[in-house]
């Protein structure tokens, strides 16, 4: 179905485009809006291995090659953990991301991400850091950050901690997208 009355919808509240796009569109008696434009790309292993297959990818990485270099992927300042910087292509930040825990119930080493899975985001995702319950007889309440205080007579100690389970909320789940790019997990 076709409209003839399509109306451009635009606020100032909202972020600055980085090229020509509408923030929504209102026609027919919907609304349709815009997400963000992603520029961070975060594949797991499997999915790096099979992009770099790709002759054209192995071009642009070639001509880049030493310019930069890898490096840890860092966001807010901060490095993150299992990630790595694997140079650009076009004006797309790539990284490989391979974090890995130890399942509690067998003792084995596992992925945190799903080697398969590629991730668009961006910037601009934003978000809430709310809190869930701390799994602790004496507190099991919802709150940044729990001290918790014992003692030990033989030898005499005292053992502080604080404890915390963050829970980021995205606020703009536009900004972000994941691919389901058909590899084997």
């Amino acid at each position: 179905m076709t409209y003839t009355g399509k109306q451009r919808i635009a606020t100032e509240n909202a972020p600055k485009a980085i090229g020509p796009y509408s923030q929504a569109i209102k026609a027919g008696g919907f609304v349709f809006t815009a997400g963000q434009v992603g520029f961070d790309v975060i594949m797991g292993a499997k999915a790096w291995k099979a992009f770099r297959k790709n002759t054209e990818v192995q071009n642009w990485l070639s001509m880049y090659r030493g310019v930069g270099g890898r490096s840890p992927m860092e966001i807010g300042g901060l490095q993150v953990e299992g990630a790595q910087s694997m140079g650009q292509v076009d004006n797309f930040n790539i990284y490989v991301y391979g974090g890995q825990y130890i399942d509690p119930m067998t003792g084995t080493s596992k992925s945190i991400w799903d080697e398969s899975k590629v991730v668009l985001t961006s910037t601009a995702i934003d978000g809430v850091r709310c809190y869930g319950a701390i799994k602790d007889h004496d507190a099991l309440i919802a709150v940044p950050y729990y001290p918790k205080s014992w003692e030990e007579e033989d030898p005499s100690v005292r053992f502080l901690m604080l404890q915390s389970a963050p829970l980021p909320v995205p606020t703009r789940i536009n900004a972000s997208g994941v691919i389901n790019n058909g590899i084997a997990p």
